[in-house]
């Protein structure tokens, strides 16, 4: 039956188990890329959405050329021990994940949080670099501080720039915050594109 959908183009094979109907299939390379995370979830219960997939969900973007979309989907396992590994279809992380750096995305799909995401990124990039993403993550949390409707002003507001500070740094582990304590300090969520933070 599965293999006569496949033939028949019904079926789409996303991993050695997991399949979606065609007519499933996002149009965007992006949500096609989320739709390839969550198969490795539906295979690994345990596997929360992160690093380069999560930016994908949260609409972070990338310092670089190259999108977060056209990277191999990133997840991370629970464990007390921090390590990476790549499997045929994903990159896998082992690390820390306190409830408060998980969420849900809209799907119902465990990703690590806005914060999370944005200082896992940014551990071991060169400062501007790291800027470009921790910055956008700062706006996202201003925004959340107003309910989702912020005024431009709000992006400026020294009591949300504080708070999203205090959030990112709240949701680094114990040695990335050392590595980036300096560049945490000088996040501004008011820089409105990477253009601004490469050249902060």
């Amino acid at each position: 039956m599965i293999r006569t959908q496949l033939t028949t183009g019904r079926l789409t094979q996303l991993r050695a188990g997991v399949f979606l109907s065609t007519d499933a299939w996002p149009d965007t390379p992006a949500g096609q890329h989320l739709v390839r995370a969550h198969a490795e979830q539906v295979a690994n219960p345990d596997a929360v959405i992160s690093h380069e997939s999560a930016a994908v969900a949260w609409g972070l973007p990338s310092p670089g050329f190259d999108h977060w979309h056209d990277l191999r989907v990133s997840l991370t396992r629970p464990g007390r021990t921090s390590h990476r590994s790549r499997s045929s279809t994903a990159t896998w992380h082992s690390g820390d994940l306190p409830i408060a750096s998980v969420t849900r995305d809209p799907d119902g799909y465990a990703v690590t949080s806005v914060a999370r995401t944005a200082v896992d990124l940014a551990v071991g990039r060169a400062l501007p670099e790291s800027l470009v993403v921790l910055d956008a993550a700062g706006r996202l949390l201003c925004a959340s501080f107003t309910g989702g409707r912020p005024r431009r002003a709000d992006y400026s507001n020294p009591r949300f720039v504080k708070a999203a500070r205090e959030s990112l740094v709240t949701a680094a582990r114990p040695r990335d915050l050392t590595r980036l304590r300096g560049t945490l300090d000088l996040v501004e969520p008011c820089r409105e594109s990477p253009a601004e933070s490469l050249t902060a």
